[in-house]
């Protein structure tokens, strides 16, 4: 009776510490600087992301691959982002993002690799993380503005997944 005693305490002390640790991990300001994701788009672009952390608050993101959204073109984004937490349970932190960056996509045309569109972009979006920041599910919603060969404001987003390093 006593060993079944002793073991329960030790189950609800290890749960306890566990629930404690974790909750540690993901209320801290849990972005690791130098630390890097790489993962798969679906939107705009269909192709690859990397995220580099900066630090805190400021991330680095760049995809590429091609834009479901524009007949299939290839396409590519760099966005310099901000975040801020948005909530966390236990094992979930969700940060809020916005940024701003530019956009190349191509250009119906004889040569796709050389007639190109440049435009401004502003991701808007939300990303899930796990505690030890592995794993991350990503949102966003990017307006943009092309400017050749006129000016056109175009709505575009993604939801993806980036393993982190």
């Amino acid at each position: 009776m006593v060993g079944v005693r002793l073991l329960a305490v030790v189950g609800v002390l290890a749960l306890a510490a566990g629930h404690a640790r974790a909750e540690q991990k993901v209320t801290d300001m849990d972005r690791v600087h130098g630390r890097f994701g790489l993962g798969v788009s679906l939107g705009a672009p269909d192709g690859l992301t990397l995220e580099v952390i900066l630090g805190k608050r400021w991330a680095f993101d760049v995809a590429a691959g091609s834009n479901p959204f524009r007949d299939g073109r290839w396409y590519g984004h760099a966005n310099l982002l901000y975040s801020v937490k948005a909530w966390s349970y236990i094992a979930l932190a969700v940060h809020a993002y916005v940024g701003a960056g530019a956009a190349l996509t191509s250009r119906a045309g004889q040569n796709e690799l050389t007639d190109t569109t440049k435009s401004l972009r502003i991701p808007l979006g939300l990303q899930g993380s796990t505690p030890l920041q592995n794993f991350q599910l990503y949102i966003e919603l990017a307006p943009r503005i092309e400017f050749d060969p006129e000016t056109e404001v175009l709505f575009e987003g993604a939801i993806g997944f980036r393993f982190f390093r």
